[in-house]
């Protein structure tokens, strides 16, 4: 059976909604239209079914109410908020509320006027009552505070639908855009910090070749029986190294066997009486997965500063509990690289930026150096 794809949440699918393509010009006068007209429709339908005027009144004064909302609709925001906000002008925003409103009574008690001089009167009693009344009103006192006040609640009432829907638009559009943006940023340094952990990771290498090829050489000059065996570990190295590492994680698994063959291929170089030992805790793997050669370079250090002072060991330890990977170096400290400061500059620094860029908040890593020992702790959060 075909297993059915679930379908997207409602704010997913504002998102993924394309605004520009969808509101053009033509389009968004389309849309706006048909508001005003749904509207005017509603309202003559309230005026004749609810209140019971005559047809001819109804449509009046929908009509009326449509032209009010509308001059206060799009001078508020195509006009009073883009020029304020981008100002930054609150205060002159704040002011133009109730100069709208003011508007709004103005425009109802002209389109009133206007009926009223006209002799274009409804037959119902009240209303022909209102146009006169209101006729004899001076504007002054129709834009007066106390009117204002009085008819505040109308204005916002008859105005509260066309404000929702404009500014639910608006802001599902701009809600849409910036979830966009922000995910394209994310994209971006997703990739960014990618292409950084491969350049990063493609520094390790040629470091490892030279040392190891200089390491091989010594034994090749001696005519030593191990070289053949180091070519052979160098091989499985190199080839972990040049293919396996392409990948952005490897099994855990695989990374233990290349630190596995580089520590026998270095322990190699030292006499059997050197303190040089490896644990590796493998037993519950479950698959796990991490970002490969993450603990080379503290491994390859430790073999190329440790082992040189009167009382040399080298030690490395590997657990694993759970999806929790601790990696111990540790190495002893000789007078000259006392002298010359922290085991591996550079190659630590990497290091620690991989362990960021990869396990932000989910690794760490703890060097100490007390001039007798340097000691390596790494905790990576594999989950």
């Amino acid at each position: 059976m075909r297993k059915e794809l679930p379908s997207q949440s409602f704010i997913e699918k504002i998102v993924n909604f394309d605004f520009d393509r969808f509101y053009t010009t033509g389009t968004r006068l389309m849309s706006h239209a048909l508001m005003w007209l749904i509207f005017t429709f509603l309202v003559l339908l309230n005026y004749y079914y609810g209140y019971q005027f005559e047809f001819q009144s109804s449509l009046l004064f929908s009509v009326r109410m449509t032209l009010c909302n509308m001059s206060v609709f799009y001078i508020f925001f195509y006009m009073v908020v883009p020029y304020t906000f981008n100002r930054n002008y609150i205060i002159l925003f704040i002011v133009s509320v109730p100069l709208l409103i003011q508007l709004w009574l103005a425009i109802n008690h002209y389109f009133y006027k206007f009926l009223y001089i006209n002799d274009i009167q409804p037959d119902f009693g009240v209303l022909k009552d209102l146009l006169k009344e209101n006729y004899n009103t001076p504007v002054s006192e129709i834009i007066s505070l106390r009117n204002v006040l009085g008819h505040l609640f109308e204005v916002i009432m008859a105005l509260s639908p066309f404000f929702f829907i404009k500014i639910t638009f608006d802001l599902s559009k701009t809600y849409a855009k910036s979830v966009k943006a922000q995910r394209q940023i994310e994209k971006l340094n997703y990739e960014n910090l990618l292409m950084e952990n491969k350049f990063l990771q493609t520094q390790l290498n040629p470091h490892f070749l030279f040392n190891t090829l200089n390491n091989l050489y010594a034994l090749t000059l001696k005519k030593d029986d191990l070289a053949p065996e180091v070519i052979l570990k160098l091989s499985e190295i190199m080839r972990y190294t040049l293919y396996e590492t392409n990948a952005n994680v490897v099994y855990v698994e695989k990374e233990l066997e290349f630190i596995d063959n580089y520590y026998e291929m270095e322990r190699m170089r030292y006499p059997d009486d050197y303190h040089i030992e490896k644990k590796i805790n493998n037993d519950h793997l479950f698959n796990l997965e991490i970002a490969p050669l993450l603990s080379f370079v503290f491994i390859e250090n430790a073999f190329k500063y440790g082992l040189k002072s009167e009382n040399p060991f080298l030690s490395i330890m590997i657990e694993i509990k759970g999806k929790n990977i601790h990696f111990i170096i540790e190495n002893d400290v000789s007078e000259i690289n006392k002298k010359a400061g922290n085991n591996g500059g550079i190659g630590i620094e990497n290091a620690k930026r991989r362990l960021k860029l990869l396990y932000p908040d989910k690794h760490t890593l703890d060097i100490k150096n007390d001039g007798k020992r340097f000691l390596v702790q790494l905790k990576i959060n594999l989950h």
